[in-house]
């Protein structure tokens, strides 16, 4: 086990990851059909007890039906950023009925332990919920 003084370097990368390959392990009383490309390189270095980490990370094409609230996620693409003090996620988007929703933020890091997170949300008629119980619309 390297010392606390001692460097470390992880690269992790994907390119054209099918988020189709994760359906058999996925409850599918939760969530079916997933759908979607990941593509990206995060690195993470330095001293063991001083870690920092970068890289990008996109989404693409993305989509999923949530079971218990009976919608459909569609058109999700995302791009999160990783930054020696920070995660950043650049930008969210998905459409669910005829409504979307898009979120910005922010997740603080020191030495790789997050910290505060700042994030905004903003939906225009975006369908939280279909079920027969309740219908939910998000603006």
């Amino acid at each position: 086990m390297p010392g606390p003084k001692d460097s470390i370097s992880i690269a992790v990368q994907t390119n054209r990851f099918n988020l189709q390959a994760l359906n058999d392990f996925i409850d599918r009383s939760v969530a079916r059909n997933l759908k979607g490309e990941i593509n990206g390189e995060v690195d993470i270095e330095g001293p063991r007890d001083d870690l920092e980490a970068s890289g990008e990370v996109t989404l693409s094409n993305g989509a999923v039906r949530v079971v218990d609230a009976g919608i459909r996620l569609d058109n999700m693409r995302s791009t999160i950023q990783f930054k020696p003090d920070q995660i950043e996620l650049v930008n969210f988007r998905m459409k669910s009925g005829n409504g979307n929703l898009n979120a910005q933020g922010a997740l603080a890091l020191e030495k790789l332990v997050p910290g505060n997170i700042d994030v905004n949300i903003k939906a225009k008629n975006f369908k939280a919920a279909n079920t027969d119980e309740y219908n939910g619309i998000v603006n």
